[in-house]
């Protein structure tokens, strides 16, 4: 069952909102749910009744109790009122990951020069992602004072940060200056209290640590360290294999660059042990990686 309700510019007409009962009822149906069994609370069966045959409307927190009376979650029931489809900023992080991955500078520029010119604020803060991964491929790709100096004042500003603020954080961080960098990260264990129960959420803010983690060991910023690491160990659970590799890597290579407390070839053995259980493509990542942090002068220059 699929009906696409949305529209381009994300907004609906009284047609449309109309539809959202019936499309409502489908799911229902679809998932052997009686109206008795949903209206519970606040609700009741004729209310749920109006609302499916398109008559009334429900307010927010009688729409989130329909939705979660089908045991649905409140962004999948958005996703498949969008017909199933990811949203547009959902298509746009995953292209920019997919080029970053090929190393495609040339497509990057072009899609940055899609959205330069846009005031608008989300797609200001989408072309620093976007820069941000040219950046990683040329390092003499630039990043302006301007940009640095927006981006931080955005993450300062937003108290609460949802996905978006992390997954912004989490790759745009050679904007940042040292002081902000650590401090940002500081605040990312509070401010993302809130939301942090969701697993979407709980899966981004993994990442956007390990991001943190790098790019300290990039660095070679001492401060902090063994605090990020901690709390992302906190968060993690036996099934982040993934997860566990890398943080345990980062470890490895700041005990060698920093500590001086294990030698290259124990970092090198560990790489070898990844790819003889059959994570071949994440040893890769690694050797990779290792080059890039070796690299890196102690001021943690680029």
């Amino acid at each position: 069952m699929r009906r696409n309700l949305s529209r381009g510019n994300n907004d609906m007409d009284s047609n449309e909102l109309l539809k959202l009962g019936e499309f409502y009822k489908e799911l229902r149906i679809a998932r052997k749910v009686k109206q008795k069994d949903v209206a519970k609370n606040k609700l009741s069966v004729s209310q749920l009744s109006k609302f499916e045959s398109g008559q009334t409307m429900l307010s927010a927190d009688k729409m989130l109790e329909v939705i979660e009376g089908i045991n649905l979650t409140f962004s999948e029931f958005g996703f498949a009122l969008r017909d199933y489809k990811p949203t547009q900023h959902q298509l746009l992080m995953n292209k920019i990951s997919k080029l970053s991955a090929e190393n495609d500078k040339q497509s990057l520029l072009k899609l940055l020069d899609k959205y330069k010119e846009s005031q608008l604020l989300y797609d200001k803060l989408n072309t620093l992602v976007i820069k941000n991964a040219i950046h990683l491929i040329d390092k003499d790709f630039t990043l302006s004072l301007d940009d640095s100096k927006f981006l931080s004042n955005y993450l300062f500003d937003i108290e609460d940060w949802t996905a978006y603020e992390i997954h912004l954080f989490g790759n745009t961080m050679p904007f940042l200056s040292d002081t902000d960098l650590l401090f940002l990260g500081k605040e990312l264990v509070s401010r993302s209290e809130i939301y942090s129960p969701l697993l979407d959420f709980r899966k981004a803010l993994k990442y956007t640590y390990l991001n943190l983690i790098s790019e300290l060991v990039e660095r070679r910023l001492t401060t902090h360290f063994n605090f990020f690491v901690n709390e992302l160990r906190m968060i993690l659970d036996v099934f982040d294999t993934f997860e566990i590799i890398l943080l345990n890597f980062l470890v490895l290579v700041y005990s060698y660059l920093i500590e001086n407390s294990v030698n290259l070839e124990d970092i090198e053995q560990y790489i070898l042990k990844v790819s003889k259980i059959e994570q071949s493509g994440l040893s890769n990542i690694l050797e990779q990686r290792l080059l890039q942090y070796l690299k890196t002068n102690q001021k943690g220059e680029r």
